[in-house]
């Protein structure tokens, strides 16, 4: 790399630094998930079924012991039903959570 490159690239990364460190830590989110849940070559992030019926009672659990949101309760009702462990952003609305794995994906809000 020439001088002048390398310093625009490194003036490039140093002015976009937040945004360089959300991708780093969200890609090692997704890639630490996918070394814990998912089968080899796996991300273990994506699409699948969810039985409804289970995981509202999960997620009326979770509303009755912590009481999130709705949606909230739900996507913690679905990481225990799924066995899973649940992605968050900064907020402090998981704090509470110990029953549940929670990993935050961000340490400051948006």
């Amino acid at each position: 790399m020439s001088r002048s490159l390398s310093r625009r690239y490194a003036d490039w990364i140093a002015s976009h630094s937040k945004l360089v460190v959300l991708a780093v830590l969200a890609l090692t989110v997704l890639v630490a998930a996918g070394a814990t849940v998912g089968e080899t070559g796996s991300a273990g992030v994506g699409e699948f079924q969810v039985d409804t019926e289970e995981t509202w009672r999960h997620a009326a659990d979770c509303k009755f012991r912590y009481s999130p949101a709705l949606g909230d309760a739900f996507a913690l009702g679905t990481a225990v039903h799924v066995d899973g462990t649940l992605l968050v952003g900064a907020d402090d609305d998981f704090d509470a959570i110990t029953d549940v794995p929670v990993v935050r994906f961000r340490a400051d809000g948006a």
